[in-house]
């Protein structure tokens, strides 16, 4: 147990040290946060609420955005040709045994 709470430790750890706003990466430190202020601050709980909403939208948003973006890019925007499979080269290995 102690090495899969390691391995997603240092991770997030790094993620968030780097100045990284997530969701995810935030519910795993305000836990913490609360636990060490005690629950009764009600001034962390407001801060904690406001934080986890605002970075929740802009990770849907940005998310959404660049995911959807990116896809558009290689293959819905105007004049991008789809890739097929009669498109793509055909790889064919030269064995000297050809069939006649």
């Amino acid at each position: 147990m102690a090495d899969k709470v390691l391995a997603i430790v240092f991770p997030i750890t790094a993620f968030v040290t780097m100045g990284f706003e997530h969701s995810i990466a935030n519910l795993f430190f305000l836990p913490y946060a609360l636990a060490l202020a005690g629950f009764g601050d009600a001034q962390l709980l407001v801060g904690s609420v406001r934080n986890l909403l605002a970075v929740t939208v802009g990770n849907i948003l940005g998310g959404s955005v660049l995911v959807a973006g990116v896809y558009w890019l290689a293959y819905l925007r105007p004049g991008a040709e789809a890739m097929t499979s009669e498109a793509l080269p055909r790889n064919t290995p030269d064995t000297g045994l050809e069939r006649h």
